[in-house]
């Protein structure tokens, strides 16, 4: 028999550890983040700026004035209007769109695009009295045909960049990239600078400018697949002169800055389903850079490549739409996980706290390219054994998800103690893996999340014993893993008897309810949410409550039934008691509460299996005949 060879688990300290969609164990240090709050779209200090029509409103595209309004905040009051299209009526057919409000201290810019059906130009209205006054400048100057413009500011200079579309003398059409700023708040504005080659097409282009530094991306039409086609043009002296060099292969990259550090996002060129992240702390010239996203097979053949953007809340996101397998629109929005870069030995148990996550790269951990080898390192809550020191207390599974190209991730959260998907929201549980929750499959098997087996050796070192990757073994990445009704029932038990261990004072949770098998027992501050579901066709569920409070009858309420077993008062309703709910039939449930030492509230669809059970279980000295009706309130 061959000597099976192991793997010791090494993987990076992840800190703050959120839910992630498609994020990655590369090291990457994201430093603190504050919300830049030197320019405010559309207000600043009292006053509310908004463009508005002189025809009663003003769309994408207008052939009204653009109007300029300041009002203020606390009181709808306008106090000053400026026509700042007035004079730029050279035909009938001028459109004014793309317009955009910026504000800084007492300086208000209003940036548009005049056009025609031959040539449009990029206008900026600039205003140092809070938007009282206006003067209008053409920025683009040029009587050609611009179909895109970008704009920033840092201190007092004023960057634009532009396409402009060009035809050469043998009537080939480019399009090309040029840039402009001002030093002096848009007083004035500099010669104009083509930034991309003269004799390609550029696309796709973005700008980001802070402290003295800009840096425009963009792509261009290559003679060669070899030849890389998104190009950098970096400044570090308020773009007087800048360095440009073609870095990547990609398209559609979207440039953001937060504290010095630059953030980048887009598709790779050769396989445009996958979405990258990156970032530098050196204006471009290194590059730290991962794919965060992989749709692979899953996609709609009709999906359109998404644009991803850079966003930032309390960390770095990519955020980007796209159509899922069933061609409906998806709003995906994939953290970038805070790390540093000392590595851990997580393969020493001691050294992980129960109810926490790190992630590892298996087989190769140097290959951090490949997402279907991005592993979940689990050690359990406490309540579930997560405080034993054995191999026990962890869990290891692939961070694949199962119903859609997202990644995984075990949420500690009080309240949670779950692995959720945030892109399509299913759910499963840590004991095993098996989906809970929302999520969707290719086959009517039971589903679980592939798995490593973990062993521990005499030094108390942890590692990953050789897997057979199939669905009847340890799964398949991205697939799933079969379970059987028994080993679903199994583990539940083992649910049911770790939570009476732990919190002695609680009820026993029944492993069936109503027909269901006990899928999740969420602990909370003073309650448990108790789930069931139908796991066989993963289609009906029944939710139970159970927590200290006092149930006070309202017997003026309607559609409401108060039953009575023993001394006890069991009150149902639910939009399933009420004929006239809008709630579509297929969601309708019934909702029953009662005290008896706790409080319970148990939901579900099949009002005579939940009674039986809930006398079965919880009044197991009564028989079901012994319940009798008491009021039944109807509208």
């Amino acid at each position: 028999m061959p000597m099976k060879t192991r793997y010791k688990i090494l993987s990076i300290v992840i800190l703050g550890i959120t839910v992630i969609s498609g994020a990655f164990g590369a090291a990457y240090l994201i430093p603190g983040m504050h919300t830049d709050a030197s320019y405010h779209p559309d207000y600043d200090r009292d006053y509310e700026y908004k463009i508005t029509g002189d025809k009663g409103g003003a769309g994408s595209h207008t052939k009204t004035e653009l109007i300029f309004t300041r009002t203020t905040v606390d009181e709808p009051l306008i106090l000053d209007s400026a026509e700042l299209t007035k004079g730029l009526y050279y035909t009938d057919d001028i459109l004014f769109w793309d317009w955009q409000i910026y504000s800084f201290e007492n300086f208000v810019f209003v940036s548009w695009v005049t056009s025609e059906h031959s040539w449009s130009d990029v206008f900026l209205a600039i205003s140092n009295d809070f938007g009282k006054t206006f003067e209008v400048k053409n920025i683009s100057q040029d009587r050609n045909y611009i179909d895109h413009y970008k704009i920033d500011f840092s201190d007092e200079s004023i960057y634009f960049v532009w396409h402009q579309n060009f035809i050469t003398e043998e009537n080939d059409h480019l399009t090309h990239l040029y840039f402009t700023k001002s030093d002096n708040y848009g007083e004035s504005f500099g010669q104009q600078k083509l930034m991309s080659r003269f004799d390609t097409r550029s696309f796709e282009f973005d700008m980001e400018a802070f402290d003295d530094n800009v840096i425009l991306v963009w792509r261009e039409d290559t003679d060669s697949q070899e030849e890389k086609n998104i190009w950098f043009a970096t400044s570090t002296d308020r773009a007087e002169w800048f360095d440009r060099e073609a870095k990547l292969f990609g398209a559609r990259v979207d440039v953001e800055s937060l504290d010095g550090i630059l953030h980048f996002t887009g598709l790779s060129e050769r396989h445009a389903t996958e979405v990258w992240y990156a970032y530098s702390d050196d204006m471009g010239q290194t590059l730290h850079k991962k794919i965060v996203f992989d749709a692979d097979w899953k996609l709609s053949p009709y999906a359109e490549r998404p644009f991803p953007k850079i966003t930032f809340e309390d960390r770095v996101f990519v955020e980007f739409e796209m159509r899922n397998a069933e061609g409906e629109k998806t709003h995906y929005k994939v953290p970038i996980i805070d790390e540093n870069e000392k590595e851990v030995d997580w393969s020493d148990i001691t050294l992980m706290k129960p109810n926490s996550v790190e992630f590892f790269y298996y087989p190769d951990p140097e290959d951090k390219e490949d997402t279907h080898q991005l592993f979940m390192l689990i050690r359990l809550p406490e309540w579930m054994g997560g405080a034993e020191n054995d191999v026990s207390a962890f869990r290891a599974y692939s961070a694949k998800a199962l119903d859609d190209p997202c990644i995984v991730k075990y949420w500690p959260d009080v309240g949670r103690q779950r692995i959720e998907n945030p892109c399509q929201g299913g759910m499963y549980r840590v004991i095993d893996g098996a989906i809970t929750y929302g999520a969707t499959h290719r086959t009517t098997a039971m589903t679980a999340l592939p798995y490593l087996e973990l062993s521990i050796d005499k030094n108390g070192m942890m590692y990953v014993e050789p897997p057979t990757f199939t669905p009847s073994e340890n799964g398949v990445v991205a697939y799933g893993r079969n379970m059987s009704l028994d080993e679903i029932r199994q583990n539940s038990e083992f649910l049911a008897e770790s939570f009476a261990k732990h919190y002695p004072k609680y009820p026993p949770i029944p492993t069936e309810f109503a027909g269901y098998t006990l899928s999740e027992i969420t602990p909370e501050n003073h309650s448990t949410t108790v789930r069931y579901l139908d796991f066989p066709n993963k289609v009906g569920y029944i939710t139970m409550m159970v927590g200290t409070g006092t149930i006070h009858p309202d017997f003026s309420k309607s559609n409401v039934e108060y039953w009575q077993i023993g001394d006890t008062e069991i009150k149902i309703a639910g939009t399933a008691m009420d004929e006239d709910s809008t709630t579509p039939e297929s969601l309708r449930t019934y909702e029953i509460t009662f005290r008896d030492g706790y409080y319970y509230m148990i939901e579900g669809k099949n009002l005579e299996f939940l009674k039986k059970s809930i006398i079965s279980h919880f009044f197991p000295e009564y028989s079901y005949d012994d319940m009798f009706l008491v009021l039944k309130n109807e509208n």
